[in-house]
């Protein structure tokens, strides 16, 4: 599956940039992936808990952050998140659908980025990811 980047976003967060390394972007994008992993996690719990309205606050939070730096995946998917309430009766089952196809596109935007930076500099150390796509809260399942 390839991953949907918003150009016109990516393009824009580039010009942030004071050279041709693109370092700062370049940190933008790791602390969105890092925050991200902790926003998921955070998702899980909320699940296990049954506290579907935290989920999407954080939905929410991370549709913005993803907007910003032009994952489209991930933003369109955490808009659904957000607003789980008004497009499923069965909120469990929906969320958890939609946590699931996050972390797939999170993985998927994550290597997009990846390729796009190696073009700056093939040498570009990333963390390894903490994301996994397992089921959010198998538990439950």
């Amino acid at each position: 599956m390839s991953c949907s980047i918003d150009n016109e976003a990516f393009q824009q967060l580039l010009e942030l940039d004071d050279d041709d390394h693109h370092e700062f972007s370049l940190s933008i994008i790791k602390e969105f992936f890092e925050s991200t992993e902790v926003c998921v996690k955070t998702m899980d719990q909320h699940m296990m808990d049954g506290n579907f309205e935290e989920v999407g606050k954080i939905g929410h939070y991370l549709k913005g952050s993803a907007a910003g730096i032009g994952a489209a995946q991930v933003r369109d998917v955490c808009d659904e998140i957000q607003h789980y309430d008004l497009i499923a009766d069965h909120k469990y089952e929906r969320l958890t659908e939609l946590i699931l196809k996050l972390k797939e596109y999170v993985i998927i935007a994550r290597g997009a980025f990846k390729v796009r930076y190696a073009q700056f500099d093939a040498h570009t150390t990333w963390p390894k990811p903490g994301i996994q796509p397992s089921p959010c809260c198998p538990a439950h399942l």
